[in-house]
Protein backbone atom coordinates (compact mmCIF):
# COMPACT_ATOMS: atom_id res chain seq x y z
CA UNK A 1 0.00 0.00 0.00
CA UNK A 2 1.12 3.59 -0.60
CA UNK A 3 2.92 4.71 2.56
CA UNK A 4 1.15 8.08 2.65
CA UNK A 5 -2.22 6.33 2.57
CA UNK A 6 -1.22 4.14 5.50
CA UNK A 7 -0.14 7.22 7.47
CA UNK A 8 -3.44 8.98 6.75
CA UNK A 9 -5.56 6.03 7.84
CA UNK A 10 -3.50 5.51 10.98
CA UNK A 11 -3.96 9.23 11.64
CA UNK A 12 -7.70 8.77 11.45
CA UNK A 13 -7.45 5.92 13.94
CA UNK A 14 -5.46 8.10 16.33
CA UNK A 15 -7.99 10.93 16.08
CA UNK A 16 -10.84 8.51 16.69
CA UNK A 17 -8.90 7.40 19.74
CA UNK A 18 -8.97 11.02 20.87
CA UNK A 19 -12.70 10.98 20.37
CA UNK A 20 -12.96 7.94 22.63
CA UNK A 21 -10.98 9.66 25.38
CA UNK A 22 -12.98 12.88 25.14
CA UNK A 23 -16.25 10.95 25.19
CA UNK A 24 -15.17 9.18 28.35
CA UNK A 25 -14.31 12.54 29.94
CA UNK A 26 -17.66 14.02 28.97
CA UNK A 27 -16.07 16.81 26.91
CA UNK A 28 -18.47 17.62 24.02
CA UNK A 29 -16.11 20.27 22.60
CA UNK A 30 -13.32 17.71 22.33
CA UNK A 31 -15.72 15.26 20.72
CA UNK A 32 -16.76 17.77 18.08
CA UNK A 33 -13.18 18.73 17.18
CA UNK A 34 -11.99 15.09 17.11
CA UNK A 35 -14.91 14.21 14.88
CA UNK A 36 -14.09 16.95 12.40
CA UNK A 37 -10.37 16.02 12.33
CA UNK A 38 -11.14 12.33 11.84
CA UNK A 39 -13.59 13.09 9.08
CA UNK A 40 -11.05 15.24 7.22
CA UNK A 41 -8.27 12.66 7.51
CA UNK A 42 -10.52 9.76 6.53
CA UNK A 43 -11.70 11.64 3.46
CA UNK A 44 -8.15 12.35 2.36
CA UNK A 45 -7.20 8.69 2.87
CA UNK A 46 -10.08 7.47 0.70
CA UNK A 47 -9.20 9.97 -2.03
CA UNK A 48 -5.55 8.83 -2.00
CA UNK A 49 -6.53 5.18 -2.20
CA UNK A 50 -9.00 5.56 -5.02
CA UNK A 51 -7.25 8.28 -7.05
CA UNK A 52 -6.62 7.12 -10.62
CA UNK A 53 -8.02 3.63 -10.17
CA UNK A 54 -11.14 4.17 -12.27
CA UNK A 55 -9.34 5.40 -15.35
CA UNK A 56 -6.32 3.15 -15.06
CA UNK A 57 -7.20 -0.21 -13.52
CA UNK A 58 -9.30 -1.78 -10.75
CA UNK A 59 -7.89 -1.42 -7.26
CA UNK A 60 -5.87 -4.41 -6.18
CA UNK A 61 -6.81 -6.33 -3.05
CA UNK A 62 -4.54 -4.33 -0.72
CA UNK A 63 -5.78 -0.96 -2.03
CA UNK A 64 -9.38 -2.12 -1.64
CA UNK A 65 -8.77 -3.09 1.97
CA UNK A 66 -7.04 0.22 2.61
CA UNK A 67 -10.08 2.04 1.23
CA UNK A 68 -12.32 -0.01 3.49
CA UNK A 69 -10.16 0.88 6.49
CA UNK A 70 -10.38 4.57 5.60
CA UNK A 71 -14.14 4.30 5.15
CA UNK A 72 -14.42 2.76 8.61
CA UNK A 73 -12.46 5.70 10.00
CA UNK A 74 -14.89 8.05 8.25
CA UNK A 75 -17.86 6.15 9.66
CA UNK A 76 -16.34 6.43 13.12
CA UNK A 77 -15.95 10.17 12.61
CA UNK A 78 -19.57 10.46 11.42
CA UNK A 79 -20.76 8.77 14.57
CA UNK A 80 -18.65 11.22 16.56
CA UNK A 81 -20.33 14.14 14.82
CA UNK A 82 -23.71 13.00 16.08
CA UNK A 83 -22.44 13.62 19.59
CA UNK A 84 -22.94 10.04 20.75
CA UNK A 85 -21.86 9.74 24.38
CA UNK A 86 -21.75 5.97 24.74
CA UNK A 87 -18.08 5.31 25.66
CA UNK A 88 -18.37 1.54 25.16
CA UNK A 89 -19.62 2.05 21.59
CA UNK A 90 -16.82 4.54 20.99
CA UNK A 91 -14.20 1.99 21.98
CA UNK A 92 -15.82 -0.60 19.71
CA UNK A 93 -15.61 1.79 16.76
CA UNK A 94 -11.90 2.36 17.33
CA UNK A 95 -11.30 -1.39 17.61
CA UNK A 96 -13.07 -2.02 14.29
CA UNK A 97 -10.84 0.50 12.55
CA UNK A 98 -7.72 -1.08 14.05
CA UNK A 99 -8.87 -4.53 12.93
CA UNK A 100 -9.35 -3.24 9.39
CA UNK A 101 -5.79 -1.87 9.44
CA UNK A 102 -4.49 -5.24 10.63
CA UNK A 103 -6.26 -6.93 7.70
CA UNK A 104 -4.45 -4.62 5.28
CA UNK A 105 -1.00 -5.57 6.57
CA UNK A 106 -1.58 -9.24 7.43
CA UNK A 107 -3.64 -10.58 4.48
CA UNK A 108 -1.76 -13.66 3.17
CA UNK A 109 -1.31 -14.42 -0.51
CA UNK A 110 -3.82 -16.84 -2.01
CA UNK A 111 -2.56 -20.48 -2.07
CA UNK A 112 -2.90 -20.57 -5.86
CA UNK A 113 -0.69 -17.50 -6.19
CA UNK A 114 1.94 -18.98 -3.88
CA UNK A 115 1.90 -22.27 -5.80
CA UNK A 116 2.23 -20.48 -9.15
CA UNK A 117 5.08 -18.29 -7.93
CA UNK A 118 6.90 -21.29 -6.48
CA UNK A 119 6.48 -23.19 -9.76
CA UNK A 120 7.79 -20.23 -11.74
CA UNK A 121 10.86 -20.10 -9.51
CA UNK A 122 11.47 -23.82 -9.93
CA UNK A 123 11.10 -23.52 -13.71
CA UNK A 124 13.58 -20.66 -13.83
CA UNK A 125 16.10 -22.63 -11.76
CA UNK A 126 15.66 -25.60 -14.10
CA UNK A 127 16.25 -23.40 -17.14
CA UNK A 128 19.41 -22.07 -15.56
CA UNK A 129 20.57 -25.61 -14.83
CA UNK A 130 19.89 -26.54 -18.46
CA UNK A 131 22.01 -23.59 -19.56
CA UNK A 132 24.87 -24.81 -17.41
CA UNK A 133 24.50 -28.27 -18.94
CA UNK A 134 24.84 -26.75 -22.41
CA UNK A 135 28.23 -25.33 -21.48
CA UNK A 136 29.31 -28.73 -20.18
CA UNK A 137 27.99 -30.44 -23.32
CA UNK A 138 29.93 -28.03 -25.52
CA UNK A 139 33.21 -29.39 -24.26
CA UNK A 140 32.00 -32.92 -25.02
CA UNK A 141 30.89 -32.09 -28.57
CA UNK A 142 27.20 -32.46 -27.71
CA UNK A 143 26.26 -28.79 -27.56
CA UNK A 144 23.52 -28.84 -30.19
CA UNK A 145 21.27 -31.52 -28.63
CA UNK A 146 21.78 -29.98 -25.20
CA UNK A 147 20.87 -26.57 -26.56
CA UNK A 148 17.59 -27.98 -27.88
CA UNK A 149 16.71 -29.30 -24.44
CA UNK A 150 17.76 -26.01 -22.85
CA UNK A 151 15.50 -24.08 -25.21
CA UNK A 152 12.57 -26.26 -24.16
CA UNK A 153 13.44 -25.53 -20.53
CA UNK A 154 13.58 -21.78 -21.15
CA UNK A 155 10.26 -21.77 -23.01
CA UNK A 156 8.67 -23.68 -20.13
CA UNK A 157 10.14 -21.22 -17.61
CA UNK A 158 8.71 -18.28 -19.57
CA UNK A 159 5.30 -19.96 -19.67
CA UNK A 160 5.44 -20.62 -15.93
CA UNK A 161 6.25 -16.97 -15.24
CA UNK A 162 3.35 -15.78 -17.38
CA UNK A 163 1.03 -18.22 -15.59
CA UNK A 164 2.21 -16.95 -12.20
CA UNK A 165 1.45 -13.38 -13.24
CA UNK A 166 -2.00 -14.46 -14.45
CA UNK A 167 -2.67 -16.20 -11.14
CA UNK A 168 -1.67 -13.12 -9.17
CA UNK A 169 -3.84 -10.79 -11.27
CA UNK A 170 -6.83 -13.14 -11.11
CA UNK A 171 -6.54 -13.56 -7.34
CA UNK A 172 -6.39 -9.78 -6.89
CA UNK A 173 -9.71 -9.55 -8.73
CA UNK A 174 -11.21 -12.37 -6.71
CA UNK A 175 -11.31 -14.75 -9.68
CA UNK A 176 -10.00 -17.82 -7.88
CA UNK A 177 -10.95 -20.43 -10.56
CA UNK A 178 -8.75 -18.61 -13.07
CA UNK A 179 -5.99 -18.24 -10.48
CA UNK A 180 -6.09 -21.97 -9.74
CA UNK A 181 -6.01 -22.88 -13.44
CA UNK A 182 -3.01 -20.60 -13.92
CA UNK A 183 -1.28 -22.22 -10.96
CA UNK A 184 -1.76 -25.66 -12.53
CA UNK A 185 -0.32 -24.35 -15.79
CA UNK A 186 2.70 -22.94 -13.96
CA UNK A 187 3.29 -26.25 -12.18
CA UNK A 188 3.01 -28.19 -15.45
CA UNK A 189 5.51 -25.84 -17.09
CA UNK A 190 7.86 -26.26 -14.15
CA UNK A 191 7.74 -30.04 -14.62
CA UNK A 192 8.58 -29.64 -18.31
CA UNK A 193 11.48 -27.33 -17.49
CA UNK A 194 12.85 -29.78 -14.92
CA UNK A 195 12.68 -32.71 -17.37
CA UNK A 196 14.36 -30.59 -20.05
CA UNK A 197 17.15 -29.69 -17.64
CA UNK A 198 17.63 -33.36 -16.77
CA UNK A 199 17.74 -34.21 -20.47
CA UNK A 200 20.35 -31.53 -21.11
CA UNK A 201 22.42 -32.86 -18.22
CA UNK A 202 22.09 -36.41 -19.56
CA UNK A 203 23.32 -35.26 -22.96
CA UNK A 204 26.23 -33.43 -21.37
CA UNK A 205 27.29 -36.48 -19.36
CA UNK A 206 26.86 -39.29 -21.86
CA UNK A 207 25.59 -37.84 -25.12
CA UNK A 208 22.26 -38.57 -26.74
CA UNK A 209 21.25 -39.72 -30.17
CA UNK A 210 17.91 -38.16 -31.08
CA UNK A 211 17.13 -41.38 -32.97
CA UNK A 212 17.96 -43.63 -30.03
CA UNK A 213 15.21 -45.58 -28.30
CA UNK A 214 15.01 -46.27 -24.61
CA UNK A 215 15.76 -49.86 -23.60
CA UNK A 216 12.18 -50.49 -22.54
CA UNK A 217 10.83 -49.00 -25.75
CA UNK A 218 13.14 -51.09 -27.90
CA UNK A 219 11.87 -54.26 -26.24
CA UNK A 220 8.26 -53.59 -27.26
CA UNK A 221 6.69 -55.29 -30.30
CA UNK A 222 7.19 -53.25 -33.44
CA UNK A 223 3.74 -52.27 -34.62
CA UNK A 224 0.93 -54.01 -32.81
CA UNK A 225 -0.49 -50.58 -31.98
CA UNK A 226 -0.45 -47.52 -34.17
CA UNK A 227 0.28 -43.92 -33.19
CA UNK A 228 -3.43 -43.14 -33.01
CA UNK A 229 -3.86 -45.90 -30.43
CA UNK A 230 -1.58 -44.03 -28.03
CA UNK A 231 -2.99 -40.54 -28.54
CA UNK A 232 -5.57 -40.57 -25.77
CA UNK A 233 -5.06 -39.79 -22.07
CA UNK A 234 -6.06 -43.36 -21.20
CA UNK A 235 -3.62 -45.08 -23.57
CA UNK A 236 -0.78 -42.56 -23.39
CA UNK A 237 2.41 -44.64 -23.18
CA UNK A 238 5.65 -42.76 -22.60
CA UNK A 239 8.06 -45.43 -23.88
CA UNK A 240 5.97 -46.37 -26.90
CA UNK A 241 5.56 -42.77 -27.97
CA UNK A 242 9.26 -42.05 -27.52
CA UNK A 243 10.00 -45.04 -29.74
CA UNK A 244 7.60 -43.81 -32.41
CA UNK A 245 9.14 -40.34 -32.32
CA UNK A 246 12.68 -41.75 -32.51
CA UNK A 247 11.76 -43.80 -35.59
CA UNK A 248 10.02 -40.91 -37.32
CA UNK A 249 11.33 -38.58 -40.02
CA UNK A 250 11.27 -35.57 -37.72
CA UNK A 251 14.45 -33.53 -37.39
CA UNK A 252 16.58 -33.67 -34.24
CA UNK A 253 15.10 -30.48 -32.81
CA UNK A 254 11.56 -31.86 -32.96
CA UNK A 255 12.60 -35.28 -31.71
CA UNK A 256 14.40 -34.01 -28.63
CA UNK A 257 11.70 -31.45 -27.89
CA UNK A 258 8.95 -34.09 -28.10
CA UNK A 259 10.99 -36.55 -26.06
CA UNK A 260 11.31 -34.00 -23.25
CA UNK A 261 7.60 -33.23 -23.31
CA UNK A 262 6.59 -36.89 -23.42
CA UNK A 263 8.72 -37.55 -20.34
CA UNK A 264 7.20 -34.53 -18.62
CA UNK A 265 3.70 -35.79 -19.42
CA UNK A 266 4.66 -39.06 -17.81
CA UNK A 267 5.19 -37.16 -14.55
CA UNK A 268 2.26 -34.76 -14.73
CA UNK A 269 -1.02 -35.97 -16.24
CA UNK A 270 -2.17 -32.37 -16.69
CA UNK A 271 0.37 -32.07 -19.51
CA UNK A 272 -0.82 -35.16 -21.38
CA UNK A 273 -3.59 -33.53 -23.51
CA UNK A 274 -1.25 -30.75 -24.69
CA UNK A 275 1.55 -33.20 -25.54
CA UNK A 276 -0.88 -35.44 -27.42
CA UNK A 277 -1.83 -32.47 -29.59
CA UNK A 278 1.83 -31.67 -30.25
CA UNK A 279 2.67 -35.27 -31.18
CA UNK A 280 -0.34 -35.50 -33.45
CA UNK A 281 0.50 -32.20 -35.16
CA UNK A 282 4.12 -33.23 -35.67
CA UNK A 283 3.52 -36.77 -36.93
CA UNK A 284 0.18 -36.31 -38.66
CA UNK A 285 0.48 -32.97 -40.46
CA UNK A 286 -2.54 -32.05 -42.53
Amino acid sequence: MNRSVMVLVVGAVVVVGGYVWNAQQGDPTGVEQAAQDASDIASEAVENVTEGTVAEAPMDETESEAAQAAEQAREAAAEAETGADDAARSEQIAEEVEEAMDAVTEEPAAPAVEAAQEAATEALEAAQAAGAAVEQAGSAGEAQPAEIAAEVAQEAADTAQEAAETAEAAAAEGDMPTAEDAAESAEASATTAEVAAETAAEIAESGMDANAETDSAAEQPAAEMTLADYLTPETFDVDALKRIVAESDLDDVQKISLRVKIDAAGRDENIVPVVIEEIDAALNPE
